[in-house]
């Protein structure tokens, strides 16, 4: 996102472009991308909103230094009276646009509830049949069954089924009443220019490859979706804070250099430790519930198929969270240790060659930005992958018992390494300990898939070849992310 004071970089217009690229890469043209009217209406809307904030927010910066150059002479009274109300305006100008966005987001999400219940609708009589299918074969197996237990097992089958029935009547009503309502209760929340592209994007999600049978009860256009959209809130929260941050840090050490007072720089520092924690907790927290929801959803399809009893989304364990908030407040203190060390080394280093103020001041500016780009990059593309993952894992775990297998799946990522490729579609035992991979290294998408004991047929066990495994560092026989070595193409 645009710093403070700018408008819209070439970086930030690449980054537009990438958003409307398809995950092979090629550029989509209008024929690949069914977007409706509406939605391109809202997205330009919005982008242009963005690029006039930038406008009105160099403006202000532009008024407030006028201000300050006038300093505290009586001559510029007047003057600085009639700057002020222009900043006055400026800012309700600004406000105006942000409640704009508001109800732009709001109705991006109108829009996209009303394409899922679309979507559920058109797969409804998919889900009825398969239900009544299922209720013929249990039927035919009560009137064969001699044994009470048997006789109680399908008429609990039986009832399960109604249940299911009536579960689906139910969201078929909910689909219609928000089709009838043109999607109203919209969630708002925080959202970019990308972000809300990513909303209007009407192309489904394409795998690289056939999906197996075990693939197909994950909702992968949902999954490319929650990383896509974590890791974009998640980068553009912390940039657009640091980068304010960092410009108000800069002020400070400027009048302390021009002061002479060298020594107060080691006392500087940023100011944004508990704004980055409550930001990369929150979406920790929403990945993990993204994975937790994927894995419930794919366990319950195959229990409505097995005639068996679905699960509800369990409560995240106290150890879970935990471990969350040790990540939480040690990524945050690197983050942030490693900005400001980054700034006062090269303040020091500068002061002692005698740079003029204006040259450290840039310099410095440079530099914080750079490792704050670098590092919000690699946290952004680590721990959203290992959340989902691990909210999953939580899942399968508590339900391990109807799981027999897992596959690795890598279709989320169409740019995927020569490991990762060597691991898609290996299947190992559900007590393998290399069951226990999270991702295997920042912007990867692998995610393990169950194999389920009341499946007819299972795939056979491949394990993980030795070739493979000994890239790995392991700890207690468990891989650990980003502790491998790359190969030097896939074992495929």
């Amino acid at each position: 996102m645009p710093g403070k004071g700018q408008t819209q970089t070439e970086e930030t217009k690449r980054k537009i472009s990438e958003a409307l690229q398809k995950p092979g890469g090629e550029e989509q043209t209008t024929s690949q991308v069914a977007r409706s009217k509406e939605a391109q209406a809202l997205f330009d809307d919005y982008s242009k909103s963005i690029s006039k904030t930038d406008e009105l927010r160099a403006k202000r910066e532009a008024l407030k230094a006028q201000i300050k150059a006038l300093g505290r002479k009586k001559a510029g009274k007047t003057a600085k009276s009639t700057i002020r109300k222009q900043l006055e305006a400026v800012r309700a100008e600004m406000k105006a646009e942000k409640e704009k966005r508001a109800q732009l987001r709001a109705r991006a999400f109108q829009l996209k509830r009303i394409k899922i219940a679309k979507a559920y609708l058109d797969k409804s009589d998919v889900y009825n049949n398969r239900l009544s299918a299922m209720e013929e074969r249990a039927r035919q197996m009560l009137a064969k069954a001699t044994k009470p237990e048997s006789k109680t097992r399908m008429q609990a089958t039986l009832t399960r089924i109604e249940q299911n029935r009536n579960r689906i009547k139910e969201n078929v009503a909910k689909a219609n009443d928000v089709i009838k309502s043109n999607g109203a209760i919209a969630k708002r929340e925080s959202a970019s220019a990308f972000n809300f592209e990513e909303h209007f994007s009407e192309q489904p999600y394409k795998p690289f490859r056939a999906l197996t049978l075990q693939e197909k009860r994950c909702n992968f256009e949902y999954l490319n979706e929650q990383f896509n959209e974590l890791e974009k809130n998640l980068e553009d929260e912390l940039q657009q804070m640091t980068s304010e941050d960092i410009e108000r840090f800069l002020q400070s050490a400027e009048s302390k250099i021009k002061a002479g007072d060298i020594a107060a720089i080691a006392l500087l520092g940023l100011l944004i430790r508990g704004k980055v924690k409550r930001v990369i907790d929150a979406n920790l927290v929403a990945a993990y519930e993204a994975g937790k929801k994927t894995a419930v959803n794919e366990i319950n399809t195959q229990a409505e198929e097995a005639g068996q009893e679905r699960i509800d989304r369990p409560a995240t364990p106290l150890p879970q969270t935990q471990i969350k908030n040790l990540d939480v407040n040690d990524i945050t203190d690197s983050f942030v240790s490693e900005i400001e060390q980054t700034a006062k080394s090269n303040i020091k280093n500068a002061l002692a060659v005698g740079a003029a103020v204006s040259a450290i001041v840039a310099t410095t500016r440079d530099r914080m930005k750079k490792a704050a780009e670098r590092m919000i990059t690699n946290i952004s593309g680590t721990l959203v992958g290992q959340y989902v993952n691990r909210g999953r894992k939580q899942v399968f775990t508590q339900n391990i018992n109807r799981i027999a297998r897992f596959q690795r799946s890598e279709v989320l990522d169409p740019r995927t390494c020569n490991v990762c490729i060597s691991l898609d579609k290996l299947v190992v035992e559900a007590s393998d300990p290399m069951a226990q991979m999270d991702i295997v290294h920042s912007h990867c998408r692998g995610v393990w898939i169950p194999i389920f004991v009341s499946e007819p047929d299972h795939p056979d066990v491949t394990g993980i070849p030795e070739s493979i495994k000994k890239q790995f560092d392991l700890v207690d026989g468990k891989p650990t992310v980003n502790q491998f070595k790359q190969l030097k193409k896939p074992l495929k």
